[in-house]
């Protein structure tokens, strides 16, 4: 009888030392947008801007503007996300943000003309030393993070701490 209980618990720790370093990765990839916009950050960071290139993100997330994922699947595979939306500020102006800046424009005309203002960010998805940004801009990208951080699907078992700790050495 205590072989058996031993086995088992040889066992159960061979399967759980598997399971749970698999369902942390999971969650990371699953629930990154949730993560992203939860974890504590500076005033000036944006961590969602990061994870644009991490996975393709559900356009339920952000309902008020049009999301369009890229991605190329395979053992060096990619993922972009990006975020565009007309008449933000005022009507026919046209936004971009994708995993590196976000660029605003007066008209699509003129975004496709690259007549735009781009606001340049970090690894890490903090505004790029130095970069003056609006104050109608910089409400728009909090606007963004809140609308992702309420639309976002929480993960059942909560691992930002692990999320934390990831971004930390992705970035």
């Amino acid at each position: 009888m205590k072989a058996k209980a031993q086995v088992g618990i040889v066992l159960l720790s061979i399967i759980l030392s598997m399971v749970i370093p698999a369902y942390s990765a999971y969650s990371i990839i699953r629930y990154n947008y949730y993560y992203a916009t939860h974890m504590k950050h500076p005033q000036n960071q944006y961590p969602f801007i990061k994870t644009l290139a991490w996975t393709n993100m559900p356009a339920r997330y952000l309902p008020n503007y049009h999301v369009q994922n890229f991605s190329k699947e395979g053992l060096h595979g990619f993922h972009i996300t990006d975020i565009t939306k007309e008449s933000v500020l005022k009507p026919g102006d046209y936004l971009e943000i994708s995993n590196s800046q976000l660029s605003y424009a007066y008209s699509k005309e003129e975004f496709k003309d690259y007549k735009i203002k781009d606001i340049d960010f970090d690894s890490n998805g903090t505004l790029s030393h130095g970069q003056k940004v609006s104050p109608q801009l910089q409400r728009i990208l909090n606007e963004v993070q809140a609308e992702l951080k309420s639309h976002s699907d929480r993960p059942p078992i909560n691992l930002q701490w692990i999320y934390n700790w990831y971004f930390k050495i992705m970035t």
